[in-house]
């Protein structure tokens, strides 16, 4: 192969392989912005739903122990499934991160 191309790499084909080329150096995608953004909220979340339980008020029906019972469970599982929302909320945003920005090996190397 005796052709060069300023643009990218000739293959047995004598096509060219264009590269594309990251953005400037400090410059960030939008979609970083987003994955900030979507923990952020989550965090917000946590913080205030775990604060909205311990300011809740009891029943008068209720006993003091059951009513300490009943915040503390509730505000367990209510950590627990808004924790997993939230790993899942990431483990997407990282699939649709790593989706964008990988970049294809050129022909005959490895990753």
């Amino acid at each position: 192969m005796n052709q060069s191309s300023p643009s990218g790499f000739y293959f047995e084909s004598q096509s060219v392989l264009n590269v594309e080329q990251s953005p400037a150096p400090g410059r960030t995608h939008g979609l970083y912005w987003v994955i900030v953004a979507v923990n952020v909220l989550f965090l917000a979340w946590m913080v205030f739903g775990v604060k909205s339980v311990a300011d809740s008020t009891c029943t008068a029906t209720m006993t003091q122990l059951a009513c300490d019972v009943a915040k503390v469970s509730s505000k367990s599982v209510g950590t627990l499934m808004a924790g997993l929302i939230w790993v899942a909320a990431d483990v997407i945003l990282a699939g649709v991160w790593l989706a964008r920005n990988s970049r294809p090996a050129a022909a005959g190397t490895f990753r």
